[in-house]
């Protein structure tokens, strides 16, 4: 069978029929991947300390099921033409949307909820100015490769989270839409402190950053599975931003604002929700103990590389 002919098989799957796949591989997942059914669990009692083992064991469960039928509409999205990707995803909030189809510089902050590659795909079809997508690098390489070849077809901007504020700037000096994944944390030193499902938490500061530089309006939303398994994106209302003679607390209260936006969409579909990352792993690092280990026994191997390396040294030098 020729790549075209799988191609064509895999984009025109039916949604239920994608929809049953995703949830019996995603409770095959469940069964076997124990460390990350862990992290998951954990993670879930952490932010919900109100629900109770069965509750989490049932939310654990939808939240495999939901990450595998994303993979499989991720298999999908490199396969469909842009008119598909138009006609297969509902607009939910439209009078925020019109930011987006109508204005220049807007900031969209959204989080690893539902299907975000799909909504990436959408927004560059959809909005009026180019959209930039700051993305993290893929290993191996040959999968960057292709995760970038289908999230800019459609014109997205794709640039590499590592050292990408000058670019943005340029970017976005220039007119265009960001669009910014701001679940994720950051090291204590890059990073904003700010509270999230009532934890301590470090988030990006760039999206407070531009918006006061740019005076950007900056809009919450999500690409969130309904019911019926097809894809919505809700645009929230634009986020109140502060802007005062006091630079270091606007920023703090801005970066609160967007994690607290995130949240709210978070608990409203929270079985969406990528709940596969140690997100406290900054100040709860006892949450994590396996993750803990790895980076004790990662630190040993490095000292030890780093003494035979000066023994060799030093014998080079006695030589």
């Amino acid at each position: 069978m020729s790549s075209l002919h799988i191609a064509r098989h895999i984009s025109r799957i039916p949604k239920r029929w994608l929809l049953m796949k995703g949830h019996c591989l995603g409770l095959i997942a469940y069964l076997i991947m124990i460390p990350h059914r862990k992290i998951v669990k954990r993670n879930l009692a952490f932010a919900y300390p109100d629900w109770d083992s069965k509750c989490i064991r049932h939310h654990t469960i939808a939240i495999f099921k939901n990450v595998f039928v994303t993979l499989l509409e991720i298999l999908q999205a490199f396969f469909l033409d842009q008119q598909t990707i138009l006609n297969s995803i509902r607009i939910k909030g439209d009078q925020n949307a019109i930011h987006l189809t109508k204005s220049r510089q807007v900031i969209l902050v959204t989080g690893h909820i539902g299907n975000w590659e799909m909504a990436n795909l959408f927004l560059s079809s959809y909005c009026k100015a180019p959209m930039v997508t700051i993305a993290r690098k893929l290993k191996p390489a040959f999968l960057d490769r292709l995760f970038y070849k289908m999230r800019s077809r459609y014109g997205a901007i794709i640039i590499d989270k590592m050292n990408s504020l000058a670019q943005i700037k340029r970017f976005i000096g220039k007119g265009y839409n960001l669009e910014l994944l701001a679940d994720q944390g950051t090291k204590i030193s890059e990073g904003v402190e700010v509270s999230f499902f009532n934890r301590r938490v470090t988030a990006t500061p760039v999206v407070a950053i531009l918006a006061r530089r740019y005076n950007c309006p900056v809009i919450p939303g999500c690409c969130i599975r309904e019911a019926d398994g097809n894809l919505s994106i809700v645009f929230y209302p634009p986020l109140p931003l502060k802007k005062t003679r006091n630079l270091r607390s606007d920023i703090k209260e801005n970066t609160q604002l967007m994690m607290s936006a995130i949240e709210k969409a978070i608990r409203e579909y929270p079985d969406q929700w990528f709940w596969f990352n140690k997100r406290w792993k900054r100040f709860y690092p006892w949450l994590y103990p396996e993750y803990q280990e790895k980076r004790r026994r990662k630190r040993a191997r490095e000292e030890k590389q780093e003494m035979k390396r000066m023994k060799k040294s030093k014998k080079k030098a006695g030589r």
